[in-house]
């Protein structure tokens, strides 16, 4: 299976299981790998064989938007987004929130066909 992978798209948004912590949007980043077939857009040259990342990019931006009590909740809601593209076999989806002092990142991976 091939992959086309968005890294480290930046959202902003409210997010947090204490209601303090949604006072103010916070920074994520979201990372999607879409497993899917390739092979046709390698020879075409063809958007049209393939997905366009730029929409799938703003589509998850839009979703940040709302807020959300945890960041499991909000890559549920990425991976359900881009499986509606139809060519998407699968998605793995990572969200980095920077919530505690003195640890670099918490991350959520979820995978779903």
């Amino acid at each position: 299976m091939d992959t086309l992978s968005l890294h480290a798209i930046e959202l902003w948004t409210r997010i947090g299981v204490p209601a303090e912590e949604r006072v103010h949007p916070q920074r994520l980043l979201a990372s999607v790998t879409m497993h899917m077939d390739l092979g046709r857009v390698c020879v075409s040259d063809d958007i049209e064989s393939s997905v366009n990342y730029a929409d799938i990019a703003q589509e998850i931006q839009a979703l940040a938007k709302t807020e959300r009590l945890t960041i499991e909740r909000l890559a549920q809601d990425i991976a359900t987004s881009v499986l509606a593209h139809t060519k998407i076999q699968s998605v793995t989806v990572t969200i980095e929130k920077f919530p505690i002092p003195g640890v670099a990142s918490v991350r959520c991976t979820i995978t779903r066909p």
